[in-house]
């Protein structure tokens, strides 16, 4: 079980095995790290949560030292400790 949390540019999800013989997933969005932490904590075998970051532009690095920027819609899965790393200007 994953639940994911979003910083406002994507959307929140939960992703959730069922018990159940057929193994299916759910997908549960949430608006707020805190209801997602809630639900993560609540919910047995699920994961911290993470981070869905919907992005505009970003760089690809298709091998190590050649960087090509790219300006495509992309969803990207973060840490939430990235985020708390991470210096903004």
């Amino acid at each position: 079980m994953m639940t994911c949390w979003n910083t406002g540019c994507g959307s929140i999800l939960s992703e959730a095995q069922s018990h159940s013989t057929a193994k299916a997933t759910t997908n549960v969005a949430f608006a707020q790290y805190e209801s997602a932490e809630a639900f993560s904590e609540a919910t047995h075998g699920a994961e911290a949560p993470i981070v869905l970051v919907r992005q505009l532009e970003w760089i690809d690095e298709p091998k190590h030292g050649h960087f090509i920027p790219v300006r495509e819609e992309r969803m990207t899965e973060w840490q939430i400790q990235w985020l708390h790393e991470q210096t903004w200007p």
